[in-house]
């Protein structure tokens, strides 16, 4: 299965619970959601790609499941070993996600939208976060979203608008390294 196939199952996961359960476009016709083409080939395919087995800023990378080179073997039928990925890979952004809402006020954990101008919610918040996490990956500083929280102090003040469009990755290194570092 490709990473943009893989991006797409771990986006319908983080859909259906968490922090962002039903915030997610899964329909043309939704309107104040986020959009899923721009997450999944931006955010999530570079930071739970498996071509790459070496890549030290893939989810990839930090699954310790002994039988994940099966998994990037061409037309393999690993279902199962699959569908374990992508629950670790939904778990790891989940806890990533829960400490940004938990620290958030939450006006902030919303679309951005004329009745609610707080809101940071976007694909360029998102894709913030996920790049975080890609930088949190690389330099071995995973953890869990208890502890996220307490490095997060503060992150309500952090300016997430000055961002536009395509400077995900520029939020993603300045958060990393404003809170993570």
């Amino acid at each position: 299965m490709s990473s943009i196939a893989i991006s797409k199952r771990i986006l319908l996961g983080l859909n259906k619970s968490g922090p962002l359960g039903k915030l997610i476009e899964q329909y043309w016709y939704e309107k104040g959601k986020l959009k899923t083409a721009s997450i999944v080939s931006y955010g999530l395919r570079p930071l739970v790609k498996i071509e790459d087995i070496k890549a030290k800023d893939s989810v990839f990378y930090i699954w310790e499941n002994e039988e994940k080179g099966k998994l990037k073997k061409k037309d393999n039928e690993e279902f199962e070993l699959l569908a374990k990925y992508i629950e670790f890979s939904i778990e790891k952004i989940r806890d990533l996600l829960i400490a940004f809402k938990t620290k958030l006020l939450p006006d902030q954990w919303r679309t951005y939208s004329p009745s609610n101008p707080q809101g940071i919610l976007s694909v360029t918040f998102i894709n913030g976060v996920l790049n975080t996490l890609r930088l949190i990956i690389e330099n071995d500083k995973v953890k869990t979203s208890d502890k996220y929280i307490v490095q997060l102090d503060n992150i309500d003040k952090f300016n997430f608008k000055k961002y536009k469009s395509s400077q995900y990755r520029k939020m993603g290194e300045d958060i990393y390294n404003k809170y993570f570092k």
